[in-house]
């Protein structure tokens, strides 16, 4: 860890021991994980007793730092409706106070949870990605290459299709700013044209209704007629 985020970590996690209230800190995120970059912060879950729940922002020794103070109780309710902030941040994060045993339970829940993967997608929601990206090949296909449109419609399309992959696939979703790593490292070679894609002076539309195709053909390719469900108001 860089010396900046130690010595803001170090000052944080002193005044938070300090804190009555405070009985378990988790240190999570790309800093704790080693993939910090230039604008990453610090993030922390308090565990408190009570029951409220509050949060700051600061910035320490010029760092941006984020603490949230949540009961257990409201942390597990979290895990158990698969909040993926929290299902991530306590199954991959660091416990660095844990004056009760409730920040190893919540943990020890959540790598359960994590290992298993996200549910799978129900025919409805496969259908929805397929109609999200199915509308946006064809406003694509219908404006010119040429057109500042088409340059606006084609990185969209390929990042939506980047996130339906994930769905897809049953792996938990990332920041955009690690996306495209987060997917090369599952599957190289579709990876490979998504950055190729990115690489590219121009945008390629061609390319990118391609990369797109890639992700459907698997689940039933492009949904052009569908019939929603019946839902009772």
């Amino acid at each position: 860890m860089y010396t900046n985020f130690r010595d803001a970590l170090e000052l944080v996690t002193t005044e938070l021991k300090a804190t009555p209230e405070v009985k378990g800190i988790l240190f999570f995120g790309s800093v704790q994980l080693g993939d910090p970059t230039h604008t990453s912060d610090l993030d922390l879950f308090a565990i408190v007793e009570g029951c409220e729940t509050w949060n700051f922002r600061r910035l320490v020794e010029g760092i941006e730092v984020e603490v949230y103070f949540l009961p257990a109780d409201l942390c597990h309710q979290n895990l158990e409706n698969g909040n993926i902030t929290f299902v991530k941040a306590f199954a991959t994060g660091a416990a660095l106070l844990d004056l009760n045993g409730k920040l190893a339970e919540l943990a020890a829940f959540a790598k359960q949870i994590y290992d298993m993967g996200p549910s799978p997608l129900n025919l409805l929601e496969q259908g929805n990605w397929r109609i999200r990206l199915s509308d946006l090949i064809r406003d694509l296909e219908g404006i010119s290459p040429e057109a500042p449109e088409s340059h606006l419609l084609a990185p969209m399309l390929v990042t939506l299709s980047l996130e339906a992959y994930c769905a897809f696939h049953r792996l938990w979703t990332e920041k955009h700013s690690r996306l495209i790593k987060y997917v090369f490292n599952h599957n190289p070679q579709f990876g490979q044209s998504v950055i190729q894609f990115f690489k590219s002076p121009v945008f390629q539309p061609d390319q990118a209704i391609s990369i797109a195709d890639n992700v459907l053909e698997p689940f039933g390719g492009r949904l052009l007629e569908y019939e929603g469900p019946h839902i009772s108001i």
